[in-house]
């Protein structure tokens, strides 16, 4: 295992363990919402696909924080999700970890079906 492949493991543990303490914030945007409402998913679901992601669905990250630029710790997914109905979809998921309190917390920044 090379360095880069444990940070992705390390990042995705971390970011389990924020999911499985309740420690997550998805923002609520209108992505997120038409997606929700048009795969009739119950707002539990996003954090469900989080815990099921696995290094392989990684794709890029660290990159740059737009709303803070001095940070590099945006990280992107992409997974494959069966919607129930038979039909399976791409996710683009972004995840981004803060560290707060002697804690991680996880923001769900996009979570959506991938447009590409």
């Amino acid at each position: 295992m090379d360095i880069y492949e444990w940070k992705i493991k390390e990042f995705l543990i971390n970011c389990k363990n924020a999911v499985t303490n309740n420690k997550v914030i998805i923002v609520n945007r209108k992505e997120y919402k038409e997606f929700l409402e048009s795969f009739e998913l119950f707002i539990c679901e996003p954090k469900n696909i989080i815990l099921e992601l696995e290094p392989s669905d990684y794709v890029s990250g660290p990159e740059e924080d737009r709303s803070d630029i001095s940070e590099k710790d945006i990280w992107i997914f992409k997974k494959q999700y069966d919607t129930g109905n038979g039909k399976l979809i791409n996710l683009y998921i972004k995840l981004k970890l803060i560290y707060n309190n002697n804690e991680y917390n996880v923001k769900c920044i996009s979570f959506h079906e991938d447009e590409k």
